[in-house]
């Protein structure tokens, strides 16, 4: 199981929103705290924005925030968008049939612990990882 550069960008984007909660941040501001190219940036703000967990707001005072309350957000919400919630083994992936399925005596060992994976993933939300320890 691995989770793209991508995937593991927007968590830490949402959780830098989720910090300035009351504030507009800038795109160029995420760049320098995260440290991410404002180009490779600027694809996954599209990507957060178009699934409705961020929203923009243009002009020179602008910038984005969240949609949302931080506890109405989790780590599997923000990861389904970056397409990286991750399936254990590619016969379970959605669309593909393996032609073993019926046979397969392994199948229930992967989907259980895909279940497991996705679970714990939705019980942490963004007020979780955002929470100083």
């Amino acid at each position: 199981m691995k989770i793209s550069s991508k995937g593991r960008y927007a968590v830490r984007v949402m959780a830098e929103l989720a910090k300035n909660q009351d504030k507009l941040v800038s795109a160029i501001k995420l760049s320098q705290n995260q440290g991410i190219s404002i180009k490779y940036l600027e694809q996954i703000l599209s990507i957060l924005s178009k699934a409705k967990l961020i929203e923009s707001v243009r002009g020179s005072l602008g910038g984005y925030r969240l949609t949302k309350k931080i506890n109405d957000y989790s780590i599997a919400d923000i990861l389904i968008v970056t397409n990286d919630l991750p399936q254990i083994a590619p016969c379970l992936a959605k669309g593909k049939q393996c032609p073993r399925i019926d046979n397969c005596d392994s199948i229930g060992c992967w989907e259980n612990l895909s279940t497991l994976i996705v679970n714990y993933l939705k019980s942490i939300s963004l007020s979780d990882i955002t929470k100083k320890k």
